[in-house]
C-alpha cells in the first residue's frame, strides 16, 4: 500500500509539474481537455512503470464516440492515449511543438495540425489512424504495430453489427472529431460494396 501511495504521489507530481510548464506557454481556459491529455500522458512518460492512467481507460473505451475535445472530468484523462499514439507513430516532439504553436495563440487542434504538418502528415490523417489503434487493444492487441501496452487496455464494445444479406442503408450520427465502429459480416457468398455518404450526398469512401 505504501509503495502504491508513493507511486501515486510521483505521477501526481509529474502531472502537476507539466501543468505548470503548460501555463508558461498559454492559458486557454476553454481548452482544458488538451491540458489534461498532455499532463496525463506526461505522467507515464516520466514514470512508465506506474501506469496510473489505466484507471481512466474503461470509461474512455466505453464512451469512445465522444468528441476528441470532450472535457467532462474523466474522458480527457483516458484520451491521454493520444499522446502514446503520437509518441510511437510520429515521435516524442509533436506535443512539445503543439504547445509552442499554442503559445502564439493557436487552438489545440490547429496547433496539433501545424505540428503534424511539420512531420509530413496532418491532424485529420492521424486522428483517423488513432481510431484504428483504439480498436486493437485487449484480446485484439498488437503491441508491435500499435500501443506497446495495448494488451493491458480495455476493448471497445460499442460496435454496431451489420449483417450484409441485401442492400442496406445505415444512418448514423457521429459527433465532430469522434469515432464509431461498425462490424460488417457477410452472411452469404455475394460480394458487397460499402459506401460512406455524408449529409450532402457525397460518396467519400468505399470498399468492396
Amino acid at each position: 500500500m505504501l509503495f502504491r501511495s508513493i507511486n501515486v504521489f510521483r505521477v501526481t507530481c509529474a502531472h502537476e509539474l507539466h501543468h505548470a510548464i503548460q501555463l508558461s506557454y498559454t492559458l486557454q481556459s476553454d481548452k482544458f481537455f488538451f491540458y489534461e491529455i498532455t499532463s496525463t500522458y506526461y505522467e507515464d512518460y516520466v514514470f512508465d512503470y506506474v501506469n496510473d492512467y489505466y484507471q481512466y481507460l474503461p470509461s474512455f473505451f466505453s464512451n469512445i464516440d465522444m468528441p476528441f475535445n470532450t472535457a467532462n472530468g474523466w474522458f480527457e484523462y483516458g484520451n491521454s492515449l493520444f499522446g502514446h499514439f503520437l509518441e510511437k507513430k510520429t515521435g516524442k516532439d509533436v506535443l512539445r511543438k503543439t504547445w509552442e504553436q499554442m503559445a502564439y495563440g493557436g487552438t489545440p487542434i490547429v496547433s496539433l495540425n501545424n505540428a503534424l504538418v511539420s512531420k509530413g502528415t496532418d491532424f485529420d490523417t492521424e486522428f483517423a489512424e488513432y481510431a484504428v489503434w483504439n480498436y486493437f487493444t485487449g484480446s485484439r492487441a498488437d503491441t508491435v504495430a500499435y500501443y506497446d501496452e495495448g494488451n493491458n487496455y480495455p476493448e471497445i464494445h460499442s460496435i454496431t453489427d451489420v449483417p450484409l444479406e441485401q442492400d442496406t442503408t445505415l444512418l448514423l450520427d457521429i459527433a465532430h472529431i469522434s469515432s464509431k465502429y461498425i462490424n460488417f459480416t457477410n452472411a452469404g457468398t455475394a460480394d458487397y460494396r460499402i459506401s460512406l455518404i455524408d449529409e450532402t450526398g457525397h460518396d467519400f469512401w468505399e470498399s468492396t
